[in-house]
């Protein structure tokens, strides 16, 4: 209203051009919003709610799409889990999770892998360590208020190097060691003592091992086939020559 005229005029003006944001107040007095707000509320939320939401519209930058499907890195160890986050967004940039989203990953030797996402209180989660090795892409679908909605990505999955896991000495371990198997730890510190461990009397003592290993000479067929022969040549001469 003009006084007491009323008009078609709006009062609180949003525009989007260029891909820049901005609002207008046309007029005077907000703060009385609030007042008036509670005074018929005993509370202030409807004047916070107007002023939060305007604030958000405003201030959202860089990536502007409104469905999003993440992964926290691109390269996972083979059985490590892998989490992909879901976000969806109305047109105000307000995360929503009202509508389902489905999922399908599709490794690089054509198998796929369809699947469903979780609700969280305003977003999407799913997590799975069952993958096997190999490259992956994603594709993630949604609706909501009439439009479709694509997410894609891509992910891989190496065999887990346990050398790799620590690349510095386990001292403490390496302690460990040493005292269960009746040796000495050495830092680098100590070093120049070894000699003298070692040539010192009885440090070292040798161990000595054993094994004994048994097969049927039936299995050694060169020689089993020598002494048969062997023995057919001493049947023969005696035969022959009339010893028994």
């Amino acid at each position: 209203k003009i006084g007491s005229v009323a008009t078609d005029f709006p009062l609180l003006v949003f525009q989007e051009a260029n891909g820049l944001r901005s609002a207008a107040f046309v007029g005077e007095g907000l703060w009385r919003w609030k007042l008036h707000d509670y005074l018929d509320n005993q509370n202030i939320e409807a004047f916070q709610e107007i002023v939060e939401k305007t604030i958000n519209y405003l201030a959202i930058k860089g990536d502007k799409r409104k469905f999003r499907v993440l992964t926290q890195k691109n390269i996972f160890y083979e059985g490590e889990t892998i989490q992909f986050d879901g976000e969806l967004y109305n047109d105000n940039y307000e995360l929503i999770n009202e509508p389902e989203v489905n999922m399908l990953i599709k490794s690089e030797d054509g198998n796929e892998f369809p699947l469903s996402f979780s609700k969280t209180s305003n977003a999407y989660i799913f997590e799975t360590s069952s993958l096997p090795i190999g490259n992956f892409t994603y594709s993630a679908k949604t609706s909501f208020s009439g439009k479709n909605y694509t997410a894609d990505g891509a992910f891989s999955i190496i065999d887990r190097q346990l050398e790799a896991l620590q690349t510095q000495a386990n001292h403490v371990l390496m302690q460990q060691l040493a005292n269960k198997t009746q040796g000495q730890f050495f830092a680098a510190k100590d070093l120049a003592n070894i000699d003298e461990v070692i040539l010192a009397k009885d440090s070292i003592k040798p161990t000595l091992y054993e094994s004994f290993k048994t097969r049927s000479i039936i299995n050694l067929f060169s020689i089993f086939l020598f002494i048969m022969t062997l023995l057919s040549v001493e049947w023969f001469l005696r035969k022959y020559y009339g010893s028994y």
